[in-house]
């Protein structure tokens, strides 16, 4: 996973991130922690899907489980909690 987020020049501590996904209810997927950062950046789906070579609607949906997890409803919600959970 670090290897992955540093393509995206995202520095990832993957001990931090372990700790923090077994406090949350399920777990976030190292796809949903890829997203978390690249909303985080301010791409949009359009952008994000292009980079990750998925369609839109696969990055919504990943978006929207990401959101769920972290009980939040928007992409602002999402990053702010995540930086209270320290993902971010």
């Amino acid at each position: 996973m670090a290897s992955l987020l540093a393509a995206f020049g995202i520095e990832a501590n993957a001990a931090q991130y372990e700790e923090v996904n077994n406090r949350l209810i399920e777990p976030l997927t190292k796809r949903e922690e890829e997203l978390l950062h690249l909303i985080n950046k301010g791409h949009t789906n359009s952008k994000i899907s292009a980079l990750l070579s998925l369609s839109e609607s696969t990055v919504k949906w990943h978006l929207s489980n990401l959101f769920s997890k972290l009980g939040v409803k928007r992409r602002n919600q999402a990053t702010s909690k995540a930086r209270e959970l320290g993902l971010l």
